[in-house]
């Protein structure tokens, strides 16, 4: 079935509308919203790398540890909001990968098309904060010590 026909069915967004957002290929493929929501939870795993690593920082990354150390109380509570949101997506479109039903399929496509704006802006400001911290703009001084 093609998209436009799904778009009509299910009330989905228009493609240009979700191409401002995710990337996907519909050639040689008979299911465009499996696609697309592949296409979704590729893009919502690649936001929850980049999160994880402010929570789940290892002691052998020194990247994680200096962002870690570096972001606000607020900016943290901000990165947990958005991480569990994105988690919430993550499990929801791997639920409905399990029976590959239109329905469920498009239903995730609008409840996250519909999410995305505001994890976006949410995104974005975090990796701006993030991108700063490399740049001298940091709050904190470090101490460089021997940890051999």
């Amino acid at each position: 079935m093609q998209y436009e026909q799904l778009r009509a069915q299910f009330e989905l967004p228009s493609l240009e509308s979700l191409e401002e957002f995710f990337e996907f290929d519909f050639e040689n493929k008979k299911n465009p919203l499996r696609v697309i929501r592949r296409s979704m939870c590729e893009r919502v795993e690649q936001f929850i790398s980049v999160l994880e690593g402010l929570f789940h920082g290892e002691a052998t990354s020194a990247s994680s540890m200096h962002e870690m150390e570096n972001l606000s109380t607020q900016d943290h509570d901000r990165a947990l909001r958005v991480y569990r949101k994105l988690m919430y997506i993550l499990r929801y479109g791997q639920s409905v990968a399990v029976t590959f039903k239109a329905e469920d399929e498009a239903k995730y496509v609008n409840d996250t098309y519909l999410d995305w704006p505001a994890i976006v802006v949410d995104v974005s400001y975090l990796l701006n904060k993030l991108k700063a911290v490399w740049v001298g703009q940091q709050a904190k001084e470090e101490e460089v010590a021997y940890l051999g």
